[in-house]
């Protein structure tokens, strides 16, 4: 049901110029007949309304396409004008630069259930036109509130609102608005779009038998005056006649006091303030409501929230490997309002929390996000959630409803590689070889055996995370990437952890499987040593463990550099072969180094001979160990515009990086 409300023409300029041209004709002329008239030989009239210029319905009538009017007869006789091609339907043109147009009211309506019966929220754009201050903004109803929103005219957007409410219409007092039964407010000028909203708090239920429905809607404020029969169902006009409303005497019968007049008033007085403060509380809880549930669907979009839901319909009959979306209400029930903090690094933070059927998770919350790489994460979060092995930490889904995604995954609680090694100290030789080889072999079937091969491309101790049982689970999948088989991927940036990053890839900036490798390798080398892999208490071009440990190789001093629990926990002979193992993934040519496979094939095969209590020695292993190679010193490299910069140690679980920056963890 449409109401008139005023729109004002902004450019009112252009009339004042149309006016002068015609001046300059017609001496005779005056200001209001220059506005009043049509061009000659153009439509001065569509059905009962005069079109003046700068409106016009033909080319050559109008000043241009903003003051185009469209006189529509098919479907109304008498016929009807339209702003351009919109269904603005104009009522009236005013020499003093107003239209009045049409409007639609919005509404939402119930059954006596409290079922959603109907329902309308209507938008008017009106381009260069703005809406006049000689509206305001009415919400009619005894269980209602509405929202109205817009963009000003090169300004920041505009929202405001109001609540009603009743409880019988014995409350409700024709012509008042002030809340009880219909409330109202003021609107400014500039405006060029209205979105009007309406809601209701119970649905209407505890008063459907006199009032189903919140009516919203903008109106011209001399044409609205509220009666009690419009809260009824149907009791709302089609629209206001155009006139003033009063008592209709010239004159009133005054105002005579008396005694009750000081009680009236101050019990009105504190009836109308707590009204007005319980209205605005209410109102600023459910802007607020309002405002947070538009910002997450926002941020859920923003986050390829849409995407995300095309690409998981396609995994129909696959249910058990699909992710899940959270929202965002579920995440704070699962992780208790994000109370118990378990990991802090440089791209974030680590929540534990339990889903309902007491399963215990690890929720990440990143600290940055690239928003032109969504469509790469959402890709990459579909493939790795259908990533099923027993030694990758599981992504069981996700929240997008929150600035920067949370994604949840398996809880894993032993730790990670990094502490165990550095912290505690207590893993024998069979475990760490173990845990080796279970590490490689999940690294070559992510390189080779997956439908889109995955360069998980930030292999480090502190993302091998370990159970109870110290099964070795890879995690922090969020530098990984999908590539086609064989391909080579080149990069303007380079992400990685300092002193695991494959020099050849800090380089050229060209990424291949080969990279995990190297990573691999220094890890390796880490379960050899128990050093880190930036050394703090050596010179700055000796930092290196990768270096320093080929380096040791080379001058046949690797005893040296072993760490002392597993020298005698160990053979000495399988270190050695492990050893020229690490050294050839740590080579500094990608080409010379093995692929995961072979790497995986040869520690699983070491670690089989240690479990039946039997030794392998390689006939073709040179007593001088690893070849001689050169090293690039862990220092920052730039690929073309990329920024190098350190981050803290993360903690095991996923993240998604910030490309634009040469993203190191520093490992001391």
């Amino acid at each position: 049901m449409p109401f008139r409300l005023i729109v004002l023409v902004v450019l009112v300029q252009l009339l004042l110029l149309a006016m002068s041209c015609h001046c300059c004709t017609s001496r005779a002329s005056t200001a209001s007949a220059a506005h009043a008239q049509a061009k000659p030989g153009c439509l001065n009239r569509c059905g009962d309304v005069e079109i003046p210029y700068p409106f016009g319905t033909e080319p050559g009538c109008f000043l241009n396409e903003d003051f185009r009017i469209t006189c529509k007869d098919t479907h109304f006789n008498p016929p009807k004008p339209f702003l351009g091609e919109s269904n603005v339907e104009i009522v009236n043109i005013s020499i003093d630069g107003h239209l009045n147009v049409m409007q639609f009211t919005a509404k939402d309506c119930y059954g006596a259930k409290g079922n959603s019966v109907d329902s309308n929220w209507p938008t008017l754009n009106l381009s260069k036109l703005s809406v006049s201050k000689g509206n305001k903004f009415v919400v009619i109803g005894c269980d209602s509130f509405a929202f109205v929103s817009s963009g000003f005219l090169g300004e920041d957007s505009y929202e405001s609102g109001c609540r009603s409410t009743c409880n019988s219409l014995d409350y409700v007092t024709n012509g008042s608005c002030v809340g009880i039964g219909c409330c109202q407010i003021e609107i400014p000028s500039g405006l060029k779009q209205l979105d009007v909203e309406a809601y209701s708090f119970n649905n209407h239920t505890n008063v459907s038998s006199f009032n189903p429905c919140t009516y919203a809607f903008v109106v011209d404020q001399s044409e609205f005056h509220f009666t009690s029969n419009y809260l009824a169902l149907g009791g709302m006009p089609d629209e206001f006649p155009i006139g003033f409303h009063g008592d209709g005497r010239k004159y009133g019968g005054g105002c005579t006091p008396n005694q009750h007049t000081v009680i009236k008033v101050t019990l009105g007085v504190g009836i109308s303030f707590v009204v007005a403060v319980m209205s605005i509380s209410w109102l600023h809880f459910l802007w607020k409501r309002r405002k947070h549930m538009k910002l997450k669907e926002k941020f859920f979009e923003q986050n390829g929230g849409s995407s995300l839901q095309q690409e998981l319909s396609k995994l129909q009959g696959r249910s058990s490997e699909k992710a899940k979306i959270f929202t965002e209400e579920e995440i704070k029930t699962v992780t208790n309002n994000y109370a118990n903090v378990i990991g802090r690094g440089g791209s974030g933070l680590v929540y534990k929390g339990f889903l309902p059927n007491k399963t215990p998770v690890a929720v990440k919350k990143s600290k940055i996000v690239d928003q032109t790489k969504i469509d790469e994460f959402i890709n990459e979060l579909v493939v790795v959630s259908q990533i099923n092995r027993r030694n990758v930490v599981r992504l069981l889904g996700c929240c997008l409803e929150t600035q920067v995604p949370l994604l949840v995954y398996e809880f894993v609680g032993n730790g990670n590689l990094f502490e165990q090694i550095h912290k505690n100290g207590n893993l024998s030789w069979e475990r760490r070889l173990r845990i080796a080889a279970e590490t490689a072999g999940v690294l070559s079937y992510l390189h080779s055996e997956t439908n889109v091969p995955i360069i998980h491309r930030d292999v480090k101790s502190a993302n091998i995370l370990l159970d109870e049982n110290y099964t070795p689970k890879v995690s922090d999948f969020g530098a990984s990437k999908l590539v086609p088989i064989d391909a080579i991927q080149n990069y303007t940036v380079v992400q990685g952890t300092l002193g695991y990053v494959d020099p050849e890839y800090l380089q050229t900036c060209k990424l291949t499987d080969k990279s995990d490798v190297y990573s691999f390798g220094v890890v390796l080398a880490e379960l050899l040593t128990g050093k880190m892999a930036l050394l703090s208490d050596k010179p700055e071009e000796e930092r290196s463990l990768a270096m320093n440990f080929l380096s040791s190789l080379k001058q046949n001093r690797l005893l040296e550099i072993l760490d002392n629990r597993i020298v005698n926990d160990g053979n000495k002979q399988q270190l050695k072969e492990v050893a020229k193992l690490a050294a050839r993934c740590i080579s500094v040519r990608g080409e010379e180094r093995p692929t995961m496979k072979e790497v995986a094939f040869e520690l699983q095969g070491r670690l089989s001979l240690m479990s039946n209590g039997q030794y392998y020695l390689r006939d073709n292993v040179e007593s001088n160990g690893a070849q001689e190679t050169e090293y690039f010193t862990a220092t920052f490299y730039e690929c073309r515009d990329g920024i190098g910069s350190h981050t803290t140690p993360t903690d095991g679980y996923d993240s998604m990086q910030q490309p634009e920056l040469m993203a190191f963890d520093d490992e001391r």
